[in-house]
């Protein structure tokens, strides 16, 4: 996956504009790909940090940090 990509899953999982938010995106991102390799494949950790992705933005569309707009 490009880096580019990967980034702005990373700032729309915390929450765009949320420095903390995109920290703990970002770490929360790296930590599931890295237990995915380690725990099924290597080939898969991309698929499930996609499918963290899908599921965060389906349950909290604004990220894990943002404010619900009004």
């Amino acid at each position: 996956m490009h880096w580019t990509l990967k980034s702005l899953i990373v700032m729309v999982l915390g929450g765009t504009g949320n420095f903390i938010g995109t920290f703990v995106g970002g770490i929360l991102l790296g930590a599931t790909e890295s237990a995915t390799a380690f725990f099924i494949s290597g080939n898969y950790r991309q698929v499930v940090g996609l499918i963290l992705f899908l599921l965060i933005l389906i349950f909290r569309p604004q990220g894990l940090f943002g404010v619900k707009e009004r």
